[in-house]
């Protein structure tokens, strides 16, 4: 669990295939399949494509032959799109034939003609998992986004309106892909791209997940791993939090390797969690009463003690919830 040696070398080539993506042909023409800055020759032809898509929803393509040549212009056609794709070639709109995906646009092309493609964007959702309405990501166009600032407790429910994203959002005239939050002007939703390492966000909405303690109210020494939830091994690490209410709910996934940890409220020691169970990634929730509502602590500390069937210490804490 100190690594992740998957991502961690397929995102570089991921990454690297991008330029074998932007564009594909046929015996019949070209297909345009990215929208982004860039030159592709085929057959003889070249196609120079300047957009600062998705920061604006056109892109403009330039033809450039050394004679009349008959072929298709395929342009992708993008499933978030708000009404229909507008494309014109030298400034007059033509109409183009949809197929399989992609609008076609089949004519003799001569030097220096030029394609504009304006594909209206607008605000939509995105389940995590088809079947369950919850959680969702926010989008506008191709970008999903994200909601920075002091994010408390109470978000998703008392800012964005999943039923009708982006009706309480006011566009930043200053920077793209960006927005304010009516009503709450310490929010800020933007381009997930646009958030910077180490900046705290929330990318998914989802009500059931009201008064659920923000990661970044969450501390733990520097014994954990938090880059895949909060792994940690090491008898005497800790992690705590506060939260406001009568109760808290800690959530731990249960392994063959899993440990015993234990518990305290405001300082006071509640019990042990015995993390071991006789399978993997099982997700187990503990509920904490206190005397009173109101504000109050938990901390969380690896034992030295183990369940006997177990294989290891490994505590893996998901996350709180008040209540």
């Amino acid at each position: 669990f100190q690594s992740w040696s998957c991502c961690t070398g397929t995102r570089p080539q991921a990454v690297a295939d991008y330029v074998n993506l932007i564009y594909f042909k046929d015996e019949n023409g070209i297909y345009v399949n990215y929208f982004t800055p860039s030159t592709v020759d085929w057959n003889g032809i070249k196609l120079e494509q300047r957009t600062a898509f998705p920061e604006e929803p056109t892109t403009r393509i330039t033809v450039s032959t050394p004679e009349p040549r008959t072929f298709d212009v395929n342009l992708r056609k993008p499933h978030w799109l708000k009404d229909n794709i507008a494309i014109s070639v030298n400034g007059e709109e033509v109409t183009a034939q949809e197929r399989e995906g992609w609008f076609v646009v089949s004519r003799t092309w001569k030097q220096g003609d030029k394609i504009e493609v304006q594909m209206p964007m607008s605000f939509w959702t995105q389940r995590l998992t088809p079947d369950d309405a919850y959680p969702v990501a926010m989008a506008y166009g191709p970008v999903v986004l994200a909601v920075t600032g002091n994010i408390d407790e109470s978000y998703p429910l008392t800012a964005i309106n999943i039923q009708n994203p982006g009706e309480n959002l006011i566009a930043d005239p200053k920077s793209p892909m960006t927005w304010h939050v009516k009503d709450h002007p310490e929010w800020l939703v933007q381009g997930y791209y646009q958030i910077p390492e180490g900046q705290p966000y929330v990318l998914y909405v989802d009500p059931r997940a009201t008064n659920v303690v923000a990661t970044d109210k969450i501390h733990a020494s520097k014994e954990w791993n938090p880059r895949s939830f909060f792994t940690g091994y090491i008898p005497g690490a800790t992690i705590k939090t506060d939260f406001t209410g009568k109760g808290v709910r800690l959530f731990c996934y249960k392994n063959k390797n899993g440990g015993i940890a234990t518990v305290q409220i405001d300082g006071e020691d509640v019990g042990q969690v015995d993390l071991y169970a006789n399978e993997e990634r099982t997700i187990y929730a503990f509920d904490y009463l206190t005397e009173q509502e109101g504000k109050h602590s938990i901390q969380v500390t690896i034992s030295a003690e183990k369940n006997k069937k177990s294989s290891g210490t490994v505590v893996v804490v998901l996350g709180f919830k008040a209540y």
